[in-house]
């Protein structure tokens, strides 16, 4: 049995390369269980024109008609497949397939810019997305609790499975870090808070931390964003460096780190990052934005903190200065972090899988 996979890219527009990010590692891990399950997959994917590429043995194929309309590019996938896999919530789909799974990656309409109507119609999105596919698997708790509250008749079609970390990978040094070193592992995007850290760190060198060690680990999708980041951080050169990695790299990027910051603004589900730093038993400074409050319980595991630059401040400073309950937070950290083990994650999808789709 074939499962098609629609998404928005696996790989970038013109098919050449994989995009670098937090949902397509989970697509990698969804087509990796899959496979181990008996099906066949193949992925179907927004484009800038017609393409078809295989990698790593799997078929994916480009819509160019998404490049000027998104609509009739879902409408032509659904022609081309049999039983699908929504791996998000889609903006404007014409419908949804039934007997299909769509995967949640949290509320994204939260952001404080956010219209009244642009709430109003991300509501009615999900409302169809739950009603007309039939289940949805949520990777955090607050996507079901806005669909208890506003469509509680529907809040049974939500399954949540949280994101997980790979234990093999991701585990913690005991090496004291000297200078401390304090990271940034996100995508240079608005919503990630990339700004806020940036000027977190202005703060504290002003401050005099200048012993402190900054570094903003981003993904490579879009080069001249990186270049537009090296240049407004000038001035802090000699404290805070920019750097991309491939993600094989990153276990060894956290355990270099002590703390580990999170500052998103909105858009957020159980990060993967969040999850990783943890398992590597560093100590998390995060914003009390989407699913990250379903990993940190502030003051037990990491420190939670509104997204406002003062309070962000404030709590890497806290760490800084209080090396005992950084190290306490850290090693809870790790703790919980085996509860996100990927293994479980795999568990947990294996029957959502078998169950809609039926065994191979």
């Amino acid at each position: 049995m074939r499962i098609s996979i629609l998404m928005p890219n696996l790989l970038l527009p013109n098919g050449e390369s994989p995009v670098i990010g937090g949902l397509e590692r989970y697509a990698w891990q969804l087509i990796s269980l899959m496979r181990e399950l008996g099906y066949e997959v193949d992925v179907h994917q927004f484009a800038g024109t017609d393409w078809h590429r295989q990698i790593s043995g799997i078929d994916v194929y480009g819509y160019g008609m998404a490049s000027w309309s998104e609509t009739a590019a879902l409408e032509a996938m659904h022609q081309n497949t049999g039983a699908v896999l929504y791996l998000s919530i889609m903006q404007a789909p014409l419908r949804y397939k039934p007997r299909s799974v769509i995967v949640s990656h949290g509320v994204w309409w939260d952001d404080p810019a956010s219209s009244g109507d642009y709430v109003q119609r991300s509501l009615e999105v999900c409302r169809q997305a739950l009603t007309e596919a039939g289940h949805v698997v949520s990777c955090d708790y607050s996507f079901l609790n806005v669909v208890r509250s506003f469509y509680p008749a529907l809040a049974d079609r939500v399954t949540v499975i949280p994101n997980f970390v790979d234990l093999a990978q991701f585990y913690p040094s005991h090496a004291q870090g000297n200078p401390l070193r304090v990271l940034y592992p996100r995508r240079l995007e608005r919503c990630r808070g990339a700004d806020m850290f940036v000027q977190m760190a202005r703060t504290l060198v002003q401050r005099g931390y200048d012993h402190l060690n900054f570094e903003m680990a981003v993904d490579r999708n879009h080069p001249d964003r990186n270049e537009a980041l090296v240049e407004v951080t000038r001035d802090l050169e000699a404290v805070l460096a920019v750097r991309t990695y491939p993600f094989e790299a990153m276990g060894d990027v956290y355990r270099s780190a002590q703390i580990v910051v999170f500052p998103s603004l909105c858009s957020e589900g159980t990060s993967l990052a969040c999850l990783e730093a943890m398992a590597c038993g560093c100590a998390v400074v995060a914003t009390d934005v989407g699913g990250l409050t379903n990993i940190i319980i502030n003051g037990y595991n990491g420190i939670l903190v509104p997204p406002r630059l003062h309070e962000l401040t404030r709590a890497v400073e806290y760490l800084v200065c209080h090396p005992h309950d950084r190290a306490l937070l850290g090693e809870r950290a790790q703790a919980t972090a085996r509860a996100f083990d990927v293994q479980a994650w795999k568990r947990r999808w294996s029957e959502v899988i078998l169950t809609v789709y039926g065994s191979v």
